[in-house]
């Protein structure tokens, strides 16, 4: 549950980037504190690791999608999701994608 909290903590900051600069962010430093960034995302994770798994975010040309993966060897659960707000997991090794499940 902290992940998907996590992962909607990053929505808001995107949303709140969108709204100051007319476009996604394309990494979390550009979310994270002044001076490189907005000031919109915490430093913790801005760091991209918190509650264990590692936040990734990267700009595409309509948006942005994150992921977010467990330590090697400590999980199996990953998350995927983008502008659309919809978390996706999966529970194999690979990523997971947008053609993920959604989490219910």
């Amino acid at each position: 549950m902290a992940v998907m909290k996590q992962l909607g903590t990053i929505h808001t900051s995107q949303a709140q980037y969108h709204s100051q600069y007319d476009k996604y962010a394309g990494t979390l430093a550009e979310l994270g504190p002044p001076p490189a960034g907005a000031g919109v995302l915490s430093e913790d994770l801005t760091a991209g690791k918190k509650n264990g798994y590692s936040f990734h975010v990267q700009g595409t040309e309509s948006g942005y999608v994150i992921h977010a993966e467990p330590p090697p060897g400590k999980g199996r659960r990953t998350f995927y999701s983008d502008q659309s707000m919809t978390i996706r997991n999966n529970w194999g090794k690979e990523q997971a994608t947008v053609a993920s499940p959604p989490v219910k």
